[in-house]
């Protein structure tokens, strides 16, 4: 099963601080015991934007640079395609998304991904949730814990 890791939902997996940290944890260490029949994948854009997540959380840049290392072996990280900015831009106006948030939906969807695994409010809403399998990390260990038993 491919699984779409957000950037909100890997920056929850290195802030300890964050609401679903320990879900989102568990969950990886299920997801990885089961390789390669489990797979977590992310756009290169998530490599950015997992930068500003760790500043916000005043890491200093080395910090920040070995979280998002080990986060790379964890996570099979794709080169942005342009069919994704096409189905991103339907998503901006069509379920009205902001752009980053559009666009790991549209590179989710286009990997061929089953799940979406995002703490992002704006993917979770209902409208969203009809279009693509969004979990929360919550949801997204119930679900792995209960496919694996």
């Amino acid at each position: 099963m491919l699984i779409y890791l957000d950037t909100s939902s890997i920056a929850t997996m290195y802030n300890e601080a964050e609401e679903f940290h320990l879900d989102m944890k568990e969950a990886t260490e299920i997801v990885l015991q089961n390789q390669p029949q489990d797979l977590f994948v992310s756009s290169e854009w998530s490599l950015i934007e997992f930068g500003v997540a760790m500043k916000k959380v005043d890491l200093t840049i080395d910090k920040a640079l070995e979280r998002l290392v080990d986060a790379r072996g964890i996570i099979q990280v794709e080169p942005i395609q342009s069919s994704w900015i096409v189905k991103a831009l339907d998503y901006v106006f069509r379920l009205g998304l902001h752009s980053a948030d559009a666009h790991h939906l549209a590179a989710a969807k286009l990997l061929g991904c089953e799940i979406l695994v995002s703490c992002d409010e704006d993917l979770l809403n209902k409208k969203v949730r009809n279009e693509f399998n969004v979990l929360s990390p919550k949801e997204f260990l119930e679900f792995i814990k209960q496919l694996k038993s």
